[in-house]
């Protein structure tokens, strides 16, 4: 859903809020990795959130860098391993390339606003309704 004023935010994908916000050439570069090798893009996003990725979901408790390191691991090898299913894990993989693509639009106003994030204030995430 899309709350007015508030930009785009997260529509209860678990997974996809795992994905974190990057640099935009970063972002490009592992969807890239993506169409090449499906699923090589996602894995590679998770280890962004140690060198300069910003966590999204600030609603989760805990350890949350090492669960969404862990939840985009296996993400991107779900993606690769499905890939002999009707290339099934190859248009979720190029899916996934595009959405990091979407969120990294938002890293230079995250990375501005590091008080928000601290507070555990929920950010604008990116609306995935559409992705199945």
């Amino acid at each position: 859903t899309v709350n007015a004023g508030q930009g785009n935010t997260h529509a209860g994908n678990g997974l996809l809020a795992a994905l974190p916000c990057m640099p935009l050439p970063c972002a490009v570069l592992l969807c890239i990795f993506n169409i090449l090798v499906p699923g090589l893009g996602t894995v590679l996003a998770a280890f962004t959130l140690l060198c300069g990725g910003i966590q999204r979901d600030v609603a989760m408790k805990g350890d949350e860098t090492s669960t969404n390191i862990c939840a985009n691991i296996v993400v991107g090898f779900s993606q690769f391993f499905t890939i002999s299913f009707l290339f099934i894990g190859w248009f979720w993989s190029v899916t996934w390339g595009v959405q990091m693509i979407i969120i990294s639009k938002d890293y230079k106003r995250l990375k501005a606003e590091p008080s928000r994030r601290q507070h555990g204030v929920d950010l604008p995430l990116v609306n995935t309704s559409y992705i199945g």
